[in-house]
Parts: structure tokens; C-alpha cells; sequence
């Protein structure tokens, strides 16, 4: 009886470990939380698909189903019980884990090996990175794991012809994930490979495979069909803006958009991957440093175990099966993104991998102290040299701890951002009559068809009173003599950015009214290295600005296009529009993380993930035709420079 209890209560052990953790890091107030997490549930049951325009950039027509759980707990805790609330949700993860460790590995007969496995799988920076967060990648990861523990149950029954739930239950969870992130495709990929291998080719059950994948996309459109259909009839393109080089939306041009900063850029630097992943370098496959010798160890022992002792790995069809998902899901990962947050489930499933190698290979005493080994070895690095917040803040009362200056709260205003971090959580701050559109942030949209009748319109409704918001830029109140601008603890806005968004708003007609500016804050002295303050200044029309945008942007845009065709590859999105930012002239590629830019009378190229910049010629001779201008990228990556 006691026993029966004490176990039950080990059962809580993961879900009290990932409350732990949260804790311990902080809420993570990253630019993705900002930028569209805490706006798109807020987005959906506020009804503001028809009010905002591009709010948060090109996410800000993603499914809002994961994000629900966050903004709900917004609603009804402060901001611990809120990373409380989501560590729980996250701890479905190690649940997972577990029950497919014991799908691959026998916890009477092996039982050191069995939870040294769970130990070494969960010592991985891409899982606790996310744990007690606003991203959804653990929401995603959970439902693959288990969806991968019912794909092996259901295989272990082949030969004794299964029943249909086990693969009816693997189809729904790969197609809930994949429903509620697309980047979960890779999953459903590989589940789908080896559901069509095993039942239509080798035992020719087409009826069982076409359930198979109908129960998949059925459990996919339950989760993503309506959404599809409303951004569909709001924007022509059920998933704006990406893939609008096939459904063409009218508000974007008809381009496709990739992330393209983690993937290899050729086949060696795919291969090496596991061999690079056990440093502790920033940018090798997502920003934050995550070191993990488990990835080189698990692709040698398939190596060395297929090559030498193929027999012994065969002899466990479930493992072979889990080997083949994670070898498929890991290529399609690698090709299509090879960003770490995508893979939360791949790399939680490595230990359990190498443990179930060792099973089978080795002695039971020699697996044992293997993993001993690199349990030790693993969490050294994974402790010493890992990353485990992208913007660590302290708990406050609220998830994102800006105050709200009164003048926001009680007059509704049209918001215009050009940051690359639209701020779009403040839709649920201000005033409600409010309405957010990013103009010119991850991507620059055209002034032109239903961008400009909308932003007529919306003026209209809040009286005509327009805004921004920005991040300021400050510096000792003594030094700046312009009474204009607002002060904050001793630092007044810097007169220069007014200057630079004064250029940058040129393209839309409109100019600063720095006589209404306020700060949005988190109360953190300024002078502090992790204070963020933002502010918003009114904005008034002046149509000679765009005159004077126009007329002088277009023998810039002549030599940006003619460098665009040439150099194509360099780009993504292919199309971009150019801007003024203070003294310069640019384009942004989101998709490439690529900025080309007009400076001192040359132009550039420079790269989020690389060292240096890349010069392509002098204005003045790119006038005349660009054909000495060199294509190729030579800068060297971030995560090379040892």
C-alpha cells in the first residue's frame, strides 16, 4: 500500500521539476512574446481579424490555439502562477518521455539503463529553454512524443493483427501538432513514411494506411481548418503571408517566405552538425548556446551499429521503428528549418536512442556505466555551457511589466509600427477602440490597394488620431536642450531618433508631433543594462514628405532591383521595398535575415548571422549596371568563429 502510494506520488516528480525550473530562470520575456504571443489569442476572441492590419508582422495570422493556455492564465494570475501554469503544460513533454522509454527499453530487466535514459534525455538546454514560457514548441513536442508512443505500440502488435486505435490516436496527436505549429510537419512526415511502409508496402493494408492519414488530416483541420478559412476570407491566403507565391493574396506579393539562418548551407556542414552541436556556440542551430554531445553519439552508434553488429539492432522492431522516425524527422528538421525550438521532441528522444543502443549492443554493466559517462559529460557542458533564457526578466505582477501611460488607456488611436517587433501585446493594454498595423517591421508592405484604404478608414474611426510606438533610445537628460521631448529618471528621448523616424515615416506621409510623446516603461531605472522602455509619439500628415520619398527613392530602388535579380539567392523574401532610415537607404529580408543598405556612398550587404559586412560596389557606378557586383557570400557565420 505504501508503495502503491510512493509511486503515484513519483509520478508528480516531473511536473514539480518543470514548476522548479521555471521558476528558478525567470520569465522569459522574449521578442517573440512581444512581438505576436501575447497577441493572437488575445487577436481571436477579441474579434480583431477585421480591425488590426499585419498587427505582428507575418505571424500575426498564425494559429492562436496554442497560445490560448497563455493568455488565459494572463487573465486570471500574476506572472508566476501564469510560468507555473505553463511549466505544467510543458511537463507533458517528460510524461512522454517516459512512457516511451518504456516502450523501447525494459525497466525490469534493464532498469539502471532505463532511467539513466530518462535522466540523459531530459539534460537538453532546447527543452528547459522553453519550460515555463510563452512558446508552444513543448506544446508540439508533447503530443508528438506521445504520438510516437502509440505509432510503437501499434507496431509491437503487427504481426498479430492490431486493431485500429493505437494508429487512429498516433494520426490525431501528429496531426494536432502539426495543426497547431505547421513546423510539426516534419513529424507527420516521418510518422507517415514509416505508417506507408509498413502497412501499404509490406503488408499491402491500404485501407488501414488511408485511415492513417484521413484521421491525420482530419485532427489537423479540426485545429487549423476554421482558422484557415477566416484568414483565408480576410486575406485570400489561408496562410498569410506565407506561400503566397502559390494562393497570391493581394496585400503581398506573390512570394514564398523561409527562415533560411539555421539551415546547412551545403551537405558537409548537414553532416558535421553533430560533431559542431557539443560546443557551446550561439547561432549553430538557434540563437541561444546549446552544447549537446548526445547528437554525435547517437548518429555514431547507428553508424557503428548498422555497420557491425546489424543483427543485434534488429532484434528490436520497436526501436528500429522509433530509430527510423527520428533519422527522417531529423533530415526534413535540417532542410526545412533546422532551428533547435522545432525539434524539442527530437531532442528529447536522443538519450532514450542511445540508451536503447547501449541495450542492445553492449553488456548490461558496460551500458550501465556508459551511460554514467555521458550523463556526467552531458550535463557539464549542458550546465556550464548552455543558455537558458532568451531575456530573463524577474517575476512582477504582470507577464510583461509595462505601465500604461493614462493617455493610452483613455483616448483610441490608430498604431503604426515599423520595428521589427511590432509591440503588438499592447493591443490588449490600451484603449480597446484601439487598432495596431505593422507597416514596415519583419516585412515591408507596399503603400498602395487595401493598405492605404485601410489606413484611411481607421483613421477615421479613432478621429484621426495616429500613433507609433518604438523603442526608445536615451541618454542624460543635461545633454539634450530640446524641452520638446519627454524625460524619464534623469534621461530624455534622444533628439535623433525623432529625426530617423521622421524618415522612416516619410514613406507613408506622415511626420513626428514630438510635443506628444509618452514612455511605455517596467519601472527599471534606465541607467539598468535590461531595462526596455518604449515610447509613443502622435503623428501628424504631411504629404510633402512622401513627395520628397518618392522622388528621391527612385534611383535607389533602380540599383536594389538590379541586385535583387542578380542575387537572388542571397534573398528571401525575392521582393522587398526600400526605406529610409535617418541618412540611409534599405531593403530588409526576413526570410534571410539579410539587410541591403545605402551608406556613405556605397552599397551593402550585412547578414544577422554573420561577421562583417559585405560591400557590393559604389552607388554611383551601380547606376550604371551591376554587373561587376559578386554574388557570392564569403562572410563567415557566427557560429564559426571559434
Amino acid at each position: 500500500m505504501i508503495n502503491a502510494f510512493v509511486r503515484k506520488l513519483c509520478w508528480l516528480i516531473p511536473a514539480l521539476l518543470c514548476c522548479a525550473v521555471a521558476i528558478f530562470f525567470g520569465k522569459d520575456i522574449n521578442f517573440d512574446a512581444v512581438n505576436y504571443h501575447g497577441y493572437v489569442a488575445f487577436a481571436l476572441f477579441e474579434g480583431r481579424l477585421n480591425t488590426d492590419f499585419f498587427p505582428a508582422g507575418p505571424q500575426s495570422y498564425l494559429n492562436p490555439v496554442g497560445y490560448i493556455p497563455f493568455y488565459l492564465l494572463t487573465l486570471l494570475f500574476d506572472d508566476i502562477g501564469v510560468s507555473i501554469g505553463l511549466a505544467l503544460i510543458h511537463s507533458a513533454c517528460i510524461y512522454g518521455l517516459i512512457f516511451l522509454t518504456r516502450e523501447l527499453i525494459c525497466r525490469h530487466t534493464h532498469r539502471e539503463a532505463y532511467f539513466l535514459a530518462i535522466i540523459l534525455s531530459m539534460l537538453t538546454t532546447v527543452f528547459w529553454q522553453v519550460v515555463g514560457s510563452t512558446f508552444i514548441d513543448a506544446h508540439v513536442g508533447a503530443l508528438v512524443l506521445f504520438g510516437l508512443v502509440y505509432l510503437i505500440r501499434w507496431c509491437k502488435d503487427l504481426e498479430s493483427s492490431p486493431g485500429n486505435k493505437n494508429i487512429s490516436v498516433s494520426a490525431f496527436l501528429f496531426g494536432f501538432a502539426c495543426g497547431l505549429k505547421l513546423t510539426a510537419i516534419i513529424y507527420a512526415v516521418g510518422a507517415g513514411i514509416i505508417a506507408f511502409v509498413l502497412l501499404a508496402l509490406y503488408r499491402n493494408q491500404w485501407k488501414q494506411f488511408i485511415l492513417f492519414v484521413l484521421v491525420g488530416v482530419g485532427s489537423f483541420m479540426l485545429v487549423e481548418g476554421w482558422w484557415a478559412y477566416f484568414v483565408y476570407q480576410r486575406t485570400g491566403n489561408p496562410f498569410f503571408p506565407y506561400f503566397n507565391h502559390i494562393f497570391a493574396s493581394p496585400l503581398y506579393p506573390a512570394v514564398s517566405i523561409t527562415n533560411t539562418r539555421f539551415i546547412p548551407e551545403g551537405l558537409m556542414e548537414g553532416l558535421l552538425l553533430p560533431l559542431r552541436a557539443a560546443m557551446p556556440l550561439p547561432w549553430l542551430y538557434q540563437e541561444l548556446r546549446s552544447p549537446d554531445i548526445r547528437l554525435f553519439v547517437i548518429f555514431a552508434l547507428m553508424i557503428g551499429g548498422m555497420v557491425f553488429f546489424r543483427h543485434k539492432l534488429k532484434s528490436s522492431f520497436s526501436g528500429m521503428v522509433a530509430i527510423c522516425f527520428f533519422v527522417i524527422s531529423y533530415i526534413f528538421w535540417l532542410i526545412t528549418s533546422g532551428n533547435g525550438r522545432y525539434a524539442v521532441a527530437l531532442f528529447l528522444m536522443v538519450g532514450v536512442l542511445i540508451a536503447w543502443a547501449l541495450v542492445q549492443l553492449c553488456r548490461q554493466s558496460l551500458a550501465k556505466n556508459i551511460l554514467l559517462g555521458l550523463v556526467f559529460l552531458q550535463f557539464t557542458i549542458f550546465y556550464v555551457g548552455g543558455n537558458f533564457r532568451w531575456s530573463d526578466q524577474t517575476f512582477s505582477d504582470d507577464w510583461f511589466g509595462y505601465e500604461i501611460p493614462e493617455k493610452l488607456l483613455k483616448e483610441p488611436a490608430l498604431y503604426l509600427t515599423l520595428h521589427k517587433n511590432s509591440f503588438s501585446f499592447l493591443a490588449s493594454k490600451v484603449h480597446p477602440l484601439s487598432a495596431f498595423a505593422n507597416l514596415s517591421g519583419q516585412l515591408a508592405l507596399p503603400l498602395s490597394g487595401e493598405l492605404q484604404t485601410y489606413l484611411t478608414d481607421a483613421e477615421d474611426k479613432v478621429s484621426g488620431r495616429v500613433r507609433f510606438v518604438e523603442s526608445a533610445m536615451l541618454e542624460p537628460a543635461g545633454v539634450i536642450t530640446d524641452k520638446d521631448l519627454p524625460t524619464i529618471d534623469g534621461y530624455q528621448l534622444r533628439s535623433r531618433l525623432i529625426y530617423v523616424m521622421n524618415s522612416r515615416f516619410s514613406r507613408f506621409g506622415y511626420e513626428v508631433d514630438k510635443t506628444d510623446c509618452v514612455f511605455i516603461s517596467q519601472g527599471i531605472n534606465p541607467a539598468e543594462m535590461n531595462s526596455k522602455i518604449l515610447f509613443s509619439c502622435g503623428l501628424k500628415k504631411n504629404l510633402k514628405t512622401l513627395e520628397s520619398f518618392n522622388k528621391n527613392v527612385s534611383s535607389v530602388d533602380i540599383v536594389f532591383n538590379a541586385i535583387e535579380a542578380k542575387c537572388f539567392g542571397l534573398f528571401d523574401p525575392r521582393v522587398s521595398f526600400t526605406e529610409k532610415y535617418g541618412d540611409l537607404w534599405r531593403r530588409d529580408y526576413t526570410g534571410s535575415e539579410v539587410m541591403m543598405y545605402l551608406s556613405a556612398g556605397s552599397v551593402w550587404l550585412s547578414f544577422s548571422d554573420r561577421i562583417g559586412v559585405l560591400r557590393l560596389g559604389a552607388f554611383d557606378e551601380l547606376v550604371n549596371g551591376v554587373e561587376g557586383v559578386k554574388c557570392d557570400n564569403d562572410l563567415v557565420r557566427v557560429s564559426n568563429d571559434l
